[in-house]
């Protein structure tokens, strides 16, 4: 079977409910070229869902030590 095949894709109100935003957030982020990677098909926006949980992973700040 091919790789894409086997891909998990979400719908925008999937990925908006990982991510903890509103839809309406998804689409400004698109419109900016912000946020997750995403696919056209047509008229239709979808999520890979290993891209979405990497683009939350890259977003993680790691704070800085406190000096002692």
């Amino acid at each position: 079977m091919s790789a894409i095949l086997t891909r998990e894709y979400m719908t925008p109100p999937e990925t908006a409910d990982l991510c903890r935003v509103e839809v309406n957030t998804l689409a400004v982020w698109r419109i900016r070229r912000f946020g997750p990677k995403y696919v056209k098909m047509g008229g239709r926006v979808l999520y890979e869902r290993s891209a979405v949980l990497a683009w939350i992973e890259s977003r993680t700040i790691e704070p800085a030590s406190a000096a002692g």
